[in-house]
């Protein structure tokens, strides 16, 4: 879960968020109630890479084109 904190707080005990960020905890934090950053692990952001990538893969594969589409597209094209 994302918890939020203050730049100040952040700048006081980055030890400590370090620390938890390697253990798995992920951070937003803030100035003057404003979200301006996020701290997660980086095996997190990989992952979400991850995720996306695959599923913009199996998205894609939902969208197929008969042999007569296929014609048709190919013939407005050497229009």
């Amino acid at each position: 879960m994302n918890q939020e904190i203050g730049s100040n707080e952040a700048k006081a005990t980055l030890p400590d968020l370090l620390r938890r960020v390697e253990a798995g905890e992920c951070f937003t934090i803030t100035h003057r109630g404003k979200a301006i950053a996020l701290l997660t692990p980086t095996h997190a952001v990989r992952q979400l890479k991850t995720e996306a990538a695959i599923d913009r893969i199996l998205n894609s594969r939902k969208h197929t084109l008969s042999d007569q589409q296929l014609d048709e597209l190919k013939n407005q094209s050497r229009r």
